[in-house]
């Protein structure tokens, strides 16, 4: 199961790559999949699709920098040794949520251990302030706001996507999410803006 996620995992900024490369052919050939009078609104779609994705592409960009800014001016503080190195593995570690902080943590706490025992007793209290604040503020209202959901919605999809399909259900459980409350609102509720 480790191996399938980390697999995963690499394959995902591939895909990523060639989604951003290639959108306006990808996106030209998913509307061509319907009907000339259903492909007005399948355009409509596919563009708020679009520009949700690109926010929370955005947004998981300035939450990853953020993360490595504060872990390495927090670690460079308390003396820990390599705080570039624990920063920029905090930036990646931001990308898988719930396991993320945990992963960025586990380095840095053997780092402080090695150079004193009670170091390490600090450097863990700053991972789990940051990071709880990071989970229960930092996280859902930037991400919230970027892809209109309510952070109760984000939580909740993250604990779907963990139970479902583990650490790659984390990682694409905000973007379902958001696709999910782009095809309610455009299909369920299509028109409704219209006749009042």
């Amino acid at each position: 199961g480790i191996v399938q996620s980390l697999i995963g995992l690499i394959i995902v900024p591939f895909l990523a790559f060639y989604f951003l490369k290639d959108w306006r052919e990808l996106r030209l050939m998913v509307i061509n999949l319907f009907n000339y009078d259903a492909q007005e609104k399948a355009a409509e779609v596919v563009d708020e699709i679009g520009r949700t994705m690109s926010a929370y592409v955005r947004g998981m960009g300035k939450l990853s920098l953020i993360s490595g800014f504060v872990i390495t001016i927090g670690t460079a503080f308390l003396g820990i040794d390599f705080p570039l190195v624990l920063g920029f593995w905090a930036i990646l570690a931001e990308t898988v949520p719930v396991v993320g902080p945990l992963m960025g943590a586990v380095p840095a706490v053997f780092i402080a251990y090695g150079q004193a025992p009670e170091a390490a007793f600090h450097v863990a209290f700053f991972y789990l302030v940051y990071y709880q604040l990071d989970a229960n503020f930092i996280m859902p209202k930037l991400m919230g706001q970027k892809i209109d959901l309510h952070p109760v919605v984000l939580i909740i999809s993250l604990l779907i996507g963990a139970k479902l399909f583990g650490i790659l259900g984390m990682v694409f459980a905000v973007p379902v999410a958001a696709i999910y409350r782009v095809l309610y609102k455009q299909l369920w509720h299509a028109g409704e803006g219209r006749e009042n």
